[in-house]
Parts: C-alpha cells; sequence; structure tokens
C-alpha cells in the first residue's frame, strides 16, 4: 500500500509541475486565448496562421502539429454562437475544410462534423483524412466555432492512423479554449 501511495504522489507531482508549466497564447486582437504544457512547442507554418504547435515527438510521435486562426466576418458581425450554430448546418466545416485542403490536396474520408464544446463554447467539430499531393496522408480533426464576426478554426493534424492515439492531446488543448472578447 505504501508503495502505491509513494507512486501515485510522484504522479501528482509531476501533473502539478506540467500544469505549472503551462503558457498561454492571447491574440487580442481577435480575442481568444489557448493554454498549452511543456508537450508543445512553438513553430512555424507554412501559410499564415494566427498560432502553430508542434507535440513533443515523446508524446505524439512525429510530424503532430496544432494550429489556430480566426476571421472576421463582416456579413455576421451580430451573430451570437447560437444564432451561428442555429443558422450554419455542420457542412460549413466540411466545405472549410475542403477550401483548405484544396490548394495542396484532397479530402479523403471524412465525419459528420457534429457541435461539441470547445473549452466553453459550442461549435461544429469533425474529423477528416486528407492526401496530399506529395503522397502523405493525414489525420485532421478540426473544430470552429464562432462569436460576433469572428469564426475561430482549431485545426490538428497528425500522422494517417495516429489521430485516436493523440485525440486525448488535442482535447485538452480544445479545453483551455476561450473567447475573451
Amino acid at each position: 500500500m505504501r508503495v502505491l501511495q509513494t507512486i501515485l504522489g510522484a504522479i501528482l507531482c509531476v501533473t502539478a509541475a506540467e500544469a505549472s508549466r503551462a503558457e498561454t497564447y492571447t491574440n487580442t486582437v481577435k480575442g481568444y486565448s489557448i493554454e498549452f504544457s511543456s508537450n508543445w512547442t512553438r513553430t512555424q507554418y507554412p501559410t499564415p496562421v494566427d498560432f502553430a504547435l508542434a507535440c513533443a515527438i515523446t508524446v505524439c510521435g512525429e510530424d503532430t502539429r496544432f494550429v489556430a486562426n480566426a476571421n472576421f466576418v463582416a456579413q455576421a458581425a451580430n451573430l451570437s454562437t447560437q444564432d451561428f450554430l442555429h443558422s450554419a448546418p455542420g457542412s460549413v466545416l466540411t466545405e472549410a475544410v475542403q477550401e483548405m485542403v484544396r490548394s495542396f490536396g484532397t479530402v479523403e474520408t471524412q465525419s459528420r462534423p457534429e457541435i461539441e464544446k470547445i473549452g466553453l463554447h459550442e461549435g461544429y467539430i469533425g474529423k477528416y483524412r486528407l492526401t496530399y499531393r506529395d503522397g502523405r496522408v493525414r489525420d485532421l480533426k478540426y473544430a470552429i466555432t464562432f462569436k460576433t464576426g469572428y469564426m475561430y478554426h482549431l485545426q490538428f493534424f497528425t500522422p494517417a492512423g495516429q489521430l485516436q492515439r493523440n485525440e486525448p492531446v488535442f482535447d485538452q488543448l480544445l479545453s483551455t479554449f476561450k473567447i475573451v472578447r
């Protein structure tokens, strides 16, 4: 019993240490923030985005990325999140993914986007299998939410077949997402 208590104590200390090393990315212009642990490092992304992270190889395996971006949609400036979700079907997420992927590959498979929690907010989350023009195949879990004109895009890319393994890491990031406007 004493050994078990020692092990549990060590796990709690490691978990507390990880939590204390969390960083927060805040975009004051677009009004959102995300917290991330030392399992993630900031990285460059080949296209313009607000924020990109690479997951530690020891946690996610190779080539696992998180990307956050937001854009203002003037014609929807007066919509609430609920109005957006009621007026925009889940296909809006699928269309956004297809448009994004068109420049570098194709969407091979997709799930039906569902309304789920993204931090304290609701939004659409879907899963996709992408084939790049160079032959790479990757999985994508894509979350999108909305508030007062801003559409927030949160994307998690992982090598094909690794999404289920790495989903808890992405879901932890999603749980910290906050709209701060």
